[in-house]
């Protein structure tokens, strides 16, 4: 199962082990639907943080890209440590 479910951005950025019930697009679909089925650009957010990273993009306060970056880093980091290959 695609990173055992695992909210990653919480157990990188808050530092909490909680599961994710909701599979985000890294780079959302309406900007490049390509990716839509592809799981290196999915990861599981628990509702809240889906709503925070949804909230950080719409706002602009920070760039889309930076957000973007972030989460394919907290990603990337989590298969180095896990060992996980490539998908």
């Amino acid at each position: 199962m695609l990173y055992h479910q695992l909210d990653i951005y919480d157990l990188y950025v808050n530092q909490v082990i909680r599961y994710g019930r909701t599979l985000h697009h890294i780079v959302p679909i309406k900007e490049d639907w390509t990716k839509r089925l592809d799981e290196s650009n999915l990861i599981y957010l628990t509702d809240s943080n889906h709503q925070i990273i949804h909230e950080l993009m719409r706002k602009g306060e920070e760039p889309k890209e930076n957000i973007i970056k972030t989460l394919n880093g907290l990603v990337s980091r989590f298969r180095t440590e896990q060992g996980i290959g490539g998908i």
